[in-house]
């Protein structure tokens, strides 16, 4: 199993239609010796689970001929391989616009089915982890990195064919000491946002990712209760 990105280029708009499932098989009833019935939990972190419904325009072609359509039914079969991989979303729970994420595996068949100028594609996802994992993975060609404090302007050369996750440019490293990663901003040209939580110190501080040790970028962090 790997981790990918979504694909660049194809909108990450869920419709209103999308509902969720949470909870499902988290808890089971047991009997006392007094025979009444108590529940109690049988998994620490139950996934939630979508039906998950989103619309790709199969007009529009890029360069390579391809439409929204193509580059995401591409990316189903060659890069997720199916139910195979999982790929890194914005928490569906928080809404697409949130900075807080969670790694999904799409689970059975995927449908679609013509609406327009698109076509609707729904499918059920589900959530097996939030947050940071650690994992390998293709990495992305940096070209630079611009830092302030609490986020990291990652440039990358080219556009590649699936979008950057947490994983793809090794640990943040502010000043040699590893920060957590809170968020990702996604763009589908040639760069990303990604946010860690504000020094706030006054201090002029080197920021860096351990997979491109020889891209850095110094900033000066805001006093707190500055401006």
């Amino acid at each position: 199993m790997s981790y990918v990105g979504w694909p660049t280029k194809v909108n990450r708009n869920v419709l209103s239609s999308t509902d969720a499932t949470v909870g499902e098989n988290a808890t089971k009833e047991d009997s006392l010796e007094t025979g009444k019935k108590r529940s109690k939990l049988t998994v620490s972190n139950a996934p939630k689970k979508f039906n998950v419904s989103m619309r790709f325009n199969y007009v529009e072609k890029d360069s390579k001929g391809l439409t929204e359509k193509d580059r995401f039914w591409n990316w189903y079969e060659r890069v997720l391989h199916y139910s195979v991989n999982e790929f890194q979303f914005p928490d569906l729970m928080y809404g697409i616009d949130s900075e807080k994420l969670c790694w999904y595996r799409i689970t059975g068949a995927v449908n679609g089915t013509k609406s327009g100028l698109d076509q609707e594609i729904k499918m059920t996802w589900e959530s097996s982890y939030e947050g940071e994992i650690e994992a390998d993975e293709d990495p992305v060609t940096v070209s630079r990195i611009e830092a302030v404090d609490g986020a990291i302007t990652v440039f990358y050369s080219g556009i590649p064919a699936v979008s950057p996750t947490t994983n793809s440019f090794g640990a943040l490293l502010i000043d040699g000491v590893q920060k957590q990663l809170t968020g990702i901003k996604y763009f589908d040209g040639d760069r990303c946002y990604l946010y860690f939580v504000k020094l706030a110190d006054g201090q002029n501080h080197e920021a860096h990712f351990s997979g491109y040790p020889e891209l850095t970028d110094s900033f000066t962090a805001a006093s707190q209760g500055g401006n």
